[in-house]
């Protein structure tokens, strides 16, 4: 029910303590201002690297993915229902995004909120326009994805799933490179 922030030997920084349920996701805000994490408690927080809660985002379901806008000017957030949930930074519901086929694994925010990159369980990852709330299959894992990251310049994703293969994807030329060999 809480989330701990460590230094990089091992010593303990901050304890997040709020949530009622296990947190299922945490990310931080781009420019390391923020820890956003996500619960089965069905809330999102929104913490001050300190400890201090700073915002909350109430949803009707377990949240299972969290993320930012690059300009920390907004939150995302996924949840077991199968929808996605774009925020301001203060609190305010902007748009919800539902009828996905699978849960949402791992999502990530790009231009600022219109676009969102969405990794989810039963394999694919799905690009979505939060402006027309329209979603296109931009690759399909195979298998059941446990987790997904992009790397910095939103070029690449690499998966991580069931079958134990870590697939990286080439977003602009849609090839993959498989690493097998993980159990």
């Amino acid at each position: 029910n809480s989330a701990r922030l460590w230094n990089w030997r091992g010593k303990q920084i901050t304890d997040f303590v709020g949530h009622n349920a296990k947190i299922s996701c945490a990310h931080f805000s781009p420019g390391s201002r923020y820890l956003l994490t996500g619960s089965f408690d069905k809330v999102a927080i929104l913490w001050k690297l300190n400890g201090n809660a700073y915002r909350v985002y109430a949803h009707d379901d377990a949240i299972t993915a969290v993320g930012f806008s690059s300009d920390e000017k907004y939150v995302i957030t996924g949840t077991q229902s199968k929808t996605i949930y774009l925020w301001d930074i203060n609190g305010k519901l902007l748009k919800s995004v539902q009828g996905f086929e699978s849960r949402i694994i791992w999502l990530s925010m790009l231009d600022k909120g219109h676009s969102v990159l969405i990794a989810m369980e039963n394999g694919q990852i799905r690009m979505c326009d939060t402006n027309t709330t329209e979603s296109e299959i931009i690759a399909d894992n195979g298998d059941v994805i446990y987790n997904a990251a992009l790397s910095p310049e939103s070029d690449y994703i690499v998966t991580s799933s069931k079958d134990g293969i870590a697939k990286i994807w080439n977003l602009q030329e849609k090839n993959v490179k498989e690493f097998i060999g993980h159990t």
